[in-house]
């Protein structure tokens, strides 16, 4: 259509946008390798998507579970459930085209613990019948033991109590039995034999187990609630594995603990059995080189020291 000359065109020119780029996504808390001794946490992050349409929302997951929604978007939280040991919380954004983030994750361990909020340690109690008194993380039943007596039941369990005694006067040793891990640190890399090591209730068996598989009894804590054992990690890939602790004692179970590490035999320097068998047999080598040289030596001096034969030399003549 013209219109004094001029070409008008009724179809204006539409562009369309199409966002290509991708959101981001980042847990800011709980961090990694953290320990946490509640039965849900709150994990935290932000979000953002440079260049295209914006964050439409943010989900996050544990232990490869359902995908739940995060309140907020470029900065978020969520309310997670635990599961004993190790978790595993993954993260991820959507824009509003449509498009996923990259997954952003983190390594916690869930430990639940038992604590003895009063008596306090080391406190000194005029009445020889009193009232014991603490906290626990999603415990079904909390027992208490006095001077390595048998184990008796608390009242409740989040928070709990436990009427001892008659008690004589003197020191008392009271336990509410838990256990920790000392050795190996969270994120540790391990090579090699190393020792394990930490607390748990006085003559409790100490068990470990690798990867989900089996537990294996380590031996029995000490009198003072201390446990050290050696432990063999050669047997293990290089790589990241997961390993689990618990005690055990009276048909009563300690909360696991978990730790997540790395093993790097492919870079361990020889064992020291290897070490010493390979140093007596380059010695024994070294000596036999020796002891040929010295022979191949003794028999030139013997060689040279015979004088010529002045006879042929005449016949020769």
């Amino acid at each position: 259509m013209t219109s004094g000359g001029l070409v008008l065109d009724h179809y204006p020119l539409v562009a369309s946008f199409v966002d290509r780029v991708p959101p981001t996504v980042s847990i800011t808390a709980p961090p990694e390798g953290s320990i946490v001794a509640t039965a849900s946490t709150i994990v935290q992050g932000s979000s953002s998507d440079a260049g295209g349409d914006g964050v439409a929302r943010v989900e996050v997951r544990v232990n490869g579970g359902a995908w739940q929604p995060c309140l907020g978007t470029t900065s978020w939280t969520a309310s997670v459930a635990l599961a004993r040991g190790a978790n595993f919380i993954e993260a991820r954004a959507w824009d509003y085209g449509g498009s996923p983030s990259g997954i952003a994750a983190v390594n916690i361990s869930f430990e639940p613990s038992v604590i003895i909020v009063d008596p306090k340690d080391s406190a000194v109690i005029a009445q020889a019948t009193f009232v014991v008194m603490g906290t626990a993380t999603i415990a079904t039943v909390v027992r208490v033991q006095v001077d390595g007596g048998a184990w008796q039941d608390a009242s409740g369990t989040s928070v709990w109590s436990r009427i001892v005694g008659p008690l004589a006067d003197g020191p008392h040793v009271i336990r509410a039995p838990d256990l920790t891990v000392r050795v190996p640190a969270e994120g540790q890399t391990i090579a090699g034999t190393i020792g394990l090591s930490g607390t748990a209730t006085a003559g409790a068996s100490v068990l470990l187990r690798i990867d989900g598989g089996p537990w294996a009894n380590l031996g029995l804590a000490g009198a003072d609630g201390a446990w050290s054992f050696s432990w063999n990690a050669t047997g293990l890939a290089d790589g990241g594995h997961l390993l689990e602790f618990k005690a055990a004692k009276d048909g009563r179970e300690s909360a696991v603990a978990a730790r997540h590490v790395v093993v790097q035999n492919a870079t361990a320097g020889p064992t020291p059995g290897v070490l010493s068998s390979n140093l007596v047999a380059v010695f024994l080598l070294s000596a036999a080189a020796i002891v040929v040289a010295l022979l191949l030596l003794r028999r030139r001096r013997r060689t040279a020291a015979i004088p010529p034969d002045r006879s042929r030399e005449g016949r020769g003549a």
